[in-house]
C-alpha cells in the first residue's frame, strides 16, 4: 500500500506507462481540467459513475456515499490496482496484508474480489481530502467507515483508478 498526497504519489508509483497515464489522467481531473469534479460533485450519496480512460485497461470510478461506523470486511483484488483519490470528506482506511487475513468469501474472478474478515492485524487510519491511498493485489483493505469510529456519517466524494496489472 501507497498511502501519500496527490503531490506525492508519483515518487511512489511504479514508474510503468500504464500508471503514469493513470496518474496524469487524475492530476488533470483534480486540477479541473476537465468535468470529473462536476460530475463527481453532482453524484447523489449511494452513487457511482464509470469513466473511460483506456478501456478496461484504466478507468475510474466517481463515487459518493455516507460512510459507515465501521469497516465490516476488507477486500483485495488480483487483476487491478487501485489508485483511490479523496476528493471530499474523510474516510476509515483499514489495511492488512493478505498473509494476516482470513478468507470470508473466496475469489470471484467475475468481479475480481475476495472478501476477508476483520481481525486484531488490521491497521486503521484516516483518508482524509487530497490524500491517495494505492493498493496492490496483496493488500487487503477496507474503506467507506468514518474514521475514528466516531458515531456519525460523512459525505465522501472519491475517485477510484483502476489500473490493469
Amino acid at each position: 500500500m501507497i498511502y501519500c498526497s496527490i503531490h506525492q504519489v508519483a515518487e511512489q508509483l511504479p514508474q510503468s506507462p500504464r500508471f503514469m497515464r493513470a496518474l496524469q489522467w487524475l492530476q488533470r481531473a483534480v486540477a479541473g481540467k476537465d468535468d470529473t469534479l462536476q460530475m463527481l460533485s453532482s453524484l447523489e450519496p449511494g452513487s457511482s459513475r464509470r469513466v473511460e480512460i483506456e478501456g478496461d485497461a484504466i478507468f475510474a470510478n466517481l463515487m459518493c456515499y455516507e460512510t459507515t461506523p465501521e469497516c465490516a470486511k476488507l477486500e483485495s483484488h488480483r487483476k487491478y490496482c487501485d489508485i483511490q483519490y479523496i476528493h471530499r470528506g474523510t474516510e476509515g482506511l483499514a489495511w492488512a496484508h493478505l498473509d494476516d487475513l482470513e478468507v470470508l468469501e473466496p475469489y470471484d474472478a467475475a468481479r475480481d474480489v475476495a472478501f476477508y474478515h476483520v481481525n486484531d492485524r488490521v491497521v486503521e487510519i484516516a483518508l482524509p481530502a487530497g490524500k491517495v491511498a494505492c493498493l496492490f493485489p496483496s493488500d487487503g483493505h477496507g474503506l467507506g467507515f468514518t474514521a475514528g469510529h466516531e458515531n456519525r456519517r460523512e459525505r465522501v466524494e472519491k475517485i477510484v483508478i483502476k489500473v490493469a496489472l
